[in-house]
């Protein structure tokens, strides 16, 4: 079976009481646990999905 390369974009709401800051090292944990999923970060440390 092949694999078709789709891409859609993620979108997660955050509301802005609320912080999330993870380190570039945990940064690399989650994009290695959600291999299935492309993780970025912007230059700004923004984060970024792609399914």
């Amino acid at each position: 079976m092949t694999q078709a390369n789709l891409s859609q974009t993620l979108a997660v709401n955050i509301p802005p009481t609320l912080t999330l800051t993870v380190t570039h090292e945990q940064f690399v944990q989650l994009a290695l646990v959600n291999r299935d999923l492309q993780l970025e970060r912007t230059a700004t440390g923004e984060g970024l999905c792609w399914i």
